[in-house]
């Protein structure tokens, strides 16, 4: 533990050569907007550890390290133990289908996230758009635990379960 609590812009860019990222099990509350963005050239990160700090928005930069993982070797992101309940896009990006396929584990355990489709909603995704960047194959490129969330219990997410 540092006391880490913010992540600033500017921050890693250009390290090309880092592969790992563990800042658990600090304060961190603020991720800026460019840290982890295509801008920033982390070419070769694959692991990222956030778990155990105050995070309590994610924007979608957890796509920027997923193009980094492969389909036998995914890239995990771990952002359990955090006090995430919303998805926002202020990144701007504009996901389609077409782009980098996602080879992802992304953990977000123990947050209070309400819906599934917050996700949705908050990083301006549908989830057919979803379905193209990370496909449900026999060697699924991607997966999003959610271990010991609380949702609530109406039929907001009702699709995503039908389709589940």
């Amino acid at each position: 533990m540092n006391d880490i609590t913010e992540l600033q812009d500017g921050l890693f860019d250009g390290l090309r050569q880092l592969e790992r990222l563990e800042l658990n099990v600090n304060e961190i509350s603020s991720i800026g907007l460019r840290v982890f963005n295509g801008s920033a050239m982390l070419t070769s990160l694959r692991y990222v550890d956030l778990s155990y700090n105050r995070i309590q928005t994610l924007e979608p930069w957890p796509y920027f390290v997923g193009v980094n993982g492969q389909l036998d070797q995914k890239a995990p992101i771990n952002l359990g133990y955090n006090n995430i309940s919303s998805f926002t896009n202020m990144m701007g990006i504009k996901a389609k289908c077409g782009m980098k396929t996602v080879h992802s584990v992304l953990t977000l355990d123990n947050n209070p996230i309400r819906h599934f489709t917050d996700i949705l909603h908050g990083w301006n995704i549908t989830i057919l758009t979803l379905l193209c960047l990370s496909p449900i194959t026999h060697g699924a490129p991607s997966h999003v635990y959610f271990r010991f969330v609380w949702l609530d219990c109406s039929c907001i997410d009702f699709d995503i379960f039908k389709l589940l």
